[in-house]
C-alpha cells in the first residue's frame, strides 16, 4: 500500500546556513536580549524626562561667579554691622559719661551699654549662622547640578 514519494528524501539545503536560518536565529535572538532588557529594566527616572531649562548653562557660570562677589557682599554687612554695634556702643558710653552725675543713672546706663553688646554679639551669630546656612545651600544645590549633569 506504499505509493511512490512525491519529493526528496532530504531537503536540499539541509546541513547549509540558509537565509531563513539566518532569520530565525536573529530574531530568536532578539527576542531573548528584550527578553533580558525586560528583566533588568530599572524604573524611570523622571528627572532625566524633564528637558533643562534653556538658561541653565548661563545659572552655572553666573554662580561661579558671584561666589567671589557673594563673599565680599557678607563681609561688607557683617562690617556694617559691627561698625553700628559700635557706635551704638560708644553712643551708650557717651550718655554714660554724660548722666555721671547720679548714681543711679550711671548704672542704668551700662547696664543698656552691655545689653547693645549682647544685642549686637547674638546679631553678629545670627549673621554668622545664616551666612553657613546660605553656603550650605549653595553646596547642595551644586551637588544637585553636577549629580543632574553627570546623569545626562
Amino acid at each position: 500500500t506504499q505509493g511512490p514519494r512525491l519529493g526528496f528524501e532530504t531537503a536540499p539545503s539541509e546541513g547549509k546556513n540558509t537565509l531563513e536560518r539566518k532569520a530565525a536565529e536573529l530574531a530568536a535572538e532578539t527576542k531573548k536580549q528584550a527578553e533580558e532588557d525586560e528583566k533588568q529594566d530599572k524604573p524611570l527616572d523622571l528627572f532625566k524626562l524633564q528637558p533643562k531649562k534653556p538658561n541653565w548653562d548661563l545659572k552655572r557660570d553666573l554662580d561661579r561667579k558671584l561666589e567671589l562677589l557673594n563673599v565680599r557682599t557678607d563681609n561688607a554687612i557683617a562690617r556694617l554691622v559691627r561698625e553700628r554695634i559700635a557706635s551704638q556702643q560708644e553712643a551708650a558710653k557717651a550718655r554714660a559719661r554724660s548722666a555721671k552725675g547720679s548714681a543711679n543713672g550711671s548704672a542704668e546706663v551700662d547696664n543698656e551699654g552691655e545689653a547693645v553688646g549682647m544685642e549686637g554679639a547674638s546679631l553678629v551669630e545670627a549673621a554668622n549662622l545664616r551666612e553657613r546656612e546660605a553656603e550650605e545651600e549653595a553646596r547642595r544645590e551644586r551637588e544637585d547640578d553636577e549629580a543632574l549633569l553627570d546623569s545626562s
